[in-house]
């Protein structure tokens, strides 16, 4: 029996994300994976809050530290347009832009043009990771292939936009990532495929994240691959009684945090 073929996907990311990065550099370097085209959600350019907003949500500290990271993110960026060639690239837009493979930028992935680009590549599957775009029924039904996501969290346990910062909260013992089918509803797919891993709570929610989209690095091949030759057939569906949902954290959540941990190291 020969090799079988590559798995074709698209991968969706925002623009501005870095944990993506490690599930990004495997399926690139994958011999088993065919990477057709990647989809960038231009999230700043498509978010709607004001900075009054902002501060008001996550406080000053929080968002001054925002406004940092995506000062020197626009800078690396307008530094990789030029292709100086001495930039190390840290996100997928910059490998993308180094390396130029085929791309898009997207205020919105539900526009009928990002639809029809869905649909003449014929993929196995889209792969979307770190991505703040929600996708409607329009995108979801294209027929013949697979959507699938890629949360940082034990779905059905921590569904939501900050998994991580509620996972140190809470004070749980461990951690993952979870590859699951995306529906209209979030987070709620058929789970595809989990792994665990040791919770440390002094750890930040990005390290936390970072961790597991490291751990989904590793197993994103055999994930895909088993995947596509099972035909989607053995996916296990959440169960709601273990649901949890968390949207983003208050100001206030994160002063109690910071008092929980600094209380547990006294």
């Amino acid at each position: 029996m020969g090799k079988p073929p590559p798995i074709k996907i698209a991968f969706l990311t925002n623009k501005t994300a870095k944990r993506s990065w490690p599930v990004f550099r495997a399926i690139i370097d994958s011999q088993d994976i065919q990477l057709c085209h990647t989809f960038f959600f231009d999230n700043v350019k498509s978010t709607r809050q004001s900075l009054g907003d902002i501060v008001k949500n996550i406080g000053p500290l929080q968002a001054a530290r925002k406004a940092i990271r995506f000062g020197f993110s626009k800078l690396r960026q307008h530094i990789v347009n030029f292709d100086t060639g001495w930039i190390t690239p840290t996100s997928p837009f910059e490998i993308a832009a180094i390396s130029e493979l085929s791309s898009t930028i997207v205020t919105d992935m539900n526009r009928p043009e990002c639809l029809d680009k869905l649909e003449n590549l014929k993929l196995d599957a889209l792969l979307v990771c770190v991505c703040s775009n929600i996708l409607k029924k329009e995108v979801l039904s294209i027929s013949n292939m697979h959507f699938i996501n890629v949360h940082p969290s034990l779905l059905p346990k921590y569904r939501g936009p900050a998994p991580a910062f509620w996972m140190r909260y809470n004070n749980e013992p461990e951690a993952g990532v979870s590859f699951h089918l995306m529906s209209q509803r979030i987070d709620q797919g058929n789970i595809v495929k989990q792994f665990k891993m040791q919770m440390n709570r002094t750890h930040s929610e990005h390290r936390i994240e970072l961790d597991a989209f490291k751990l989904a690095a590793t197993e994103v091949e055999r994930v895909l691959r088993n995947f596509v030759e099972e035909e989607g057939q053995n996916t296990i569906r959440q169960d709601q009684a273990q649901a949890s949902y968390f949207s983003f954290p208050t100001r206030e959540n994160r002063k109690e945090l910071k008092k929980q941990i600094t209380n547990s190291k006294s």
